[in-house]
């Protein structure tokens, strides 16, 4: 092809070329390279038109003359460093869990021990109180009368005021924690129930048995030993005694134990909380003689309530096992020792019988007798209890029962 069709010049044009602009004019021969852009030119040529008076933007209307090309970077953009996430292993994320539920439980665990000792302080001072203001120039039986009603009405306000702490501390609807309604048939409850009137007895009977000989190992029983005084038995002791052994410490002590105590760990599971608020109830009565059989009859009293879904058969129970001990102590102070150990026999032997027999038959009917309710957890019952143990306020807790234990036994 001839160059002539490009221009005279080849790659220059000719002012006739860049007048016709180089476009296309019909015929092969008559076609011309379009002009090349020249920036300097057109640069030029725009700041001329941008500043000339009165015209403005309006003053070339080739949008090309307003093309301004990006300046180019000095220095190269840095490219960001990238992260890396190491996803932990399974052993490594498995142990972190671990971690985090027994810090949940020794918190709560921390959060109970509190509340049961500001129930000790304050059942402490409330008796203090009440004795330095009726108690004085009261002699005779009528100040052991005041001095027992006066402890049972520490005892129950105390409790009651250390189980709405806790359930304040663990965020707990009462309504959750101390319920009334039944969950099982009134025969399977009955039947629960009357195991209890025959295997509570015979806790009773084993821890005497271990009170009565714990002089073998040089440790002095005297919560079980004989009054220096003889009761004056009538009408009002009789219901002194029921009031503040039968019914106040029935429902005071079920209430924080049963109720509260147990309402706050059975999230956790169910055999966790009757074990741990069984525990606690056996501590807090405070002598070497008590503590065996309350921590086996709090585990009974927290089964029974667990399994009914009720809180009135435990209430029950634990008022009948408390006026047969009122029931003893006064047969001890009207007849003789042998018609009184005769009595007690002969009901050991019938509620154990009827015990073993509603427990076999509660046993066919009920499969699931013994089956505990328990969440889905990654530490077992026993890393909870020494994780719920290892907590400050629970410590506290101990050192204050092992004090009193031992004030109530040796003499400094």
């Amino acid at each position: 092809m001839n160059n002539n069709n490009y221009g005279s010049s080849g790659n220059n044009f000719s002012p006739s070329e860049q007048t016709s602009g180089g476009y296309y004019n019909g015929t092969v021969q008559n076609y011309s390279r379009p002009p090349q852009w020249n920036y300097q030119n057109t640069q030029n040529q725009q700041n001329q038109n941008i500043y000339a008076p009165g015209q403005g933007y309006n003053a070339n209307p080739n949008p090309q003359d307003y093309y301004m090309p990006p300046e180019p970077r000095m220095y190269a953009p840095v490219p960001p460093v990238a992260q890396y996430y190491y996803p932990p292993s399974p052993e490594q994320a498995l142990m972190q869990e671990k971690q985090n539920e027994k810090k949940i439980v020794r918190k709560l665990g921390n959060r109970t021990g509190w509340a049961v000792n500001v129930m000790l302080v304050s059942m402490t001072l409330i008796f203090t109180a009440l004795c330095a203001v009726f108690y004085s120039g009261i002699i005779g039986s009528q100040s052991d009368n005041l001095s027992s009603l006066f402890n049972a009405i520490a005892a129950m306000l105390s409790m009651f005021l250390g189980g709405f702490i806790l359930l304040a501390l663990t965020h707990t609807k009462l309504s959750d924690a101390v319920t009334f309604k039944r969950t099982k048939s009134r025969k399977r409850c009955a039947a629960v129930f009357l195991v209890g009137l025959g295997a509570i007895p015979l806790c009773n009977l084993l821890s005497q048995l271990i009170a009565n000989n714990l002089t073998l190992i040089g440790i002095e029983n005297k919560s079980y030993g004989e009054s220096s005084t003889t009761p004056e038995i009538d009408l009002f002791y009789i219901f002194i005694q029921v009031l503040c052994t039968a019914i106040v410490p029935a429902v005071s002590e079920e209430f924080l134990f049963r109720g509260a105590v147990m309402g706050a760990l059975k999230p956790y599971g169910q055999g966790f909380a009757i074990v741990m608020s069984s525990v606690i109830f056996g501590l807090i009565h405070g002598n070497l003689g008590q503590i065996p059989f309350a921590i086996a009859g709090g585990m009974f009293f927290a089964y029974l309530a667990v399994y009914s879904g009720s809180l009135i058969p435990s209430i029950i129970l634990h008022g009948l096992n408390n006026l047969l001990s009122v029931i003893l102590d006064i047969t001890m102070c009207v007849y003789d020792e042998s018609i009184t150990y005769a009595i007690l026999i002969a009901y050991y032997a019938i509620f154990c019988v009827v015990a073993i027999v509603a427990f076999v038959m509660l046993a066919k009917r009920d499969k699931d007798i013994m089956q505990f309710e328990r969440p889905e957890s990654k530490i077992t019952d026993s890393q909870k209890s020494r994780a719920f143990i290892a907590s400050p306020g629970m410590i506290v807790f101990l050192v204050l029962i092992t004090l009193e234990t031992v004030s109530a036994y040796f003499s400094f």
